[in-house]
């Protein structure tokens, strides 16, 4: 509740983001980890909610799996967002091959593969796109969420895969403009 506007966490759609950094480190930045972010929007509103964060570094990927699995089903998550720089696409592949043998329903597309995500800067340009929908208020953030709010107020510091995450569904579904269709091809 919030400026008198109230919303039922049940009706908001739950989207979520990975960003498996970390597991293939092709590059030599060792501030990359691993994160996961959900994120809804309310109906007819501006207002974008962040319930749940994660980050950390995983040396196995079934760990990684069994947290966003846990996550996908206590939040109801629409579907996911799996960045795939590098040799990321590896993780979209055994997420969507895990949710087969689990059976359980969990939707991953991959995020574009195009000059906005692909340039060098790309992380940096997204974040930037975030400033001022954060500046407004759009975002509710929860006092749990310590790691996101670090990145953001630190930005541009040295880790930003949580606040990526964010801008990654900020730009592809938030941003007001055209949203990217959901589809299972990658």
């Amino acid at each position: 509740k919030d400026d008198g506007e109230e919303f039922d966490p049940d009706m908001i759609p739950w989207i979520g983001c990975i960003d498996p950094g970390g597991f293939a480190e092709t590059k030599l930045n060792k501030s990359s980890k691993c994160a996961a972010l959900i994120a809804g929007q309310a109906g007819n509103s501006v207002k974008k909610f962040v319930p749940w964060t994660w980050s950390g570094r995983i040396e196995a990927p079934s760990k990684l799996l069994d947290i966003i699995f846990k996550a996908n089903k206590e939040w109801k998550v629409k579907f996911w967002y799996c960045e795939r720089i590098a040799a990321q696409d590896y993780i979209l592949k055994d997420i969507k091959e895990e949710a087969e043998r689990r059976h359980e329903r969990l939707v991953i597309v991959g995020t574009p593969k195009d000059a906005s995500f692909m340039a060098e800067n790309a992380k940096d340009v997204r974040i930037t796109g975030l400033i001022q929908p954060l500046f407004l208020g759009q975002y509710y953030l929860l006092d749990t969420s310590r790691d996101l709010i670090g990145e953001i107020t630190s930005f541009p510091g040295v880790t930003k895969d949580l606040v990526d995450c964010l801008a990654i569904l900020h730009k592809l579904r938030f941003s007001g403009k055209t949203q990217t269709p959901i589809t299972t091809s990658n």
